[in-house]
Order: C-alpha cells, then sequence, then structure tokens
C-alpha cells in the first residue's frame, strides 16, 4: 500500500493485489487497474506480461495523475505490462478508450508499458 498527494492535493491510498491496482480516496474507490497476470506458456521460455485489461479513474479524479501511479506502482510489483488493444471493435474485444489511450501513450514513454506490438521495428 502506497500513498501519494495527487495533483488536486488529495491522500490516495493505491493498493496491489495480486495482478491488479486500486486507488482509494477517503475510504472509497476511485479507481482501479485489471490486468491479465503473467501469464506461462512453458518452463523454456519467459512468462508473457500482464496485460492491461481494463482500467477507470471515477471522472472526478481524472487529470489528477491517479491512473500513472497505479500502473507504476503494479509495475513495481509484476514488471513492465501490455497495453491493452489498441483498435476498437474488432471482434467484440474490449479495447482502449481515448482516454485510456492517452494515459497507455503517457506510460509508454515512461517505459511502464510495453509498445503496442505493431509499434515494435522488428529490425531493431
Amino acid at each position: 500500500m502506497v500513498f501519494f498527494l495527487d495533483k488536486a492535493g488529495r491522500d490516495i491510498r493505491i493498493e496491489v493485489n495480486g495482478d491488479c491496482a486500486y486507488a482509494y480516496h477517503d475510504g472509497k474507490k476511485v479507481g482501479d487497474l485489471i490486468t491479465t497476470g503473467r501469464r506461462e506458456i512453458d518452463e523454456r521460455s519467459p512468462d508473457i506480461p500482464a496485460e492491461i485489461t481494463g482500467w477507470e479513474v471515477n471522472e472526478a479524479y481524472r487529470g489528477a495523475g491517479i491512473a500513472t501511479e497505479m500502473v507504476s506502482q503494479l509495475v513495481d510489483e509484476i514488471g513492465t505490462l501490455l497495453p491493452g488493444k489498441r483498435d476498437r471493435g474488432i471482434g467484440g474485444e474490449n479495447a482502449l478508450t481515448d482516454d485510456g489511450l492517452y494515459i497507455t501513450l503517457k506510460c509508454q514513454k515512461l517505459e511502464l508499458i510495453y509498445p503496442f506490438p505493431d509499434d515494435v521495428d522488428p529490425s531493431s
């Protein structure tokens, strides 16, 4: 459990529970970050990093650094995360909202979230 002062001056408590992170203010949940958890393929290859499957910060708390702090705390526990799906509406899969994409891009610059698979240069 970590406490931090968000950009609005509120004391926010971040809790990492397994493969997910939760944000609380004054005892009420104001945000969450849900992942698949690390996935083991077999013992001969490294685990696949946890993939973000959902996150939400209550509207009154957005833009205050809470989502980024949840990502940072979760990464400290389970390692760099894979991003959620970027494209919307493909095969009925859950995909990033515009806000989710913005936060993902910000966290990618901080190296908390891996690049999208189609952004990786195969020659590097």
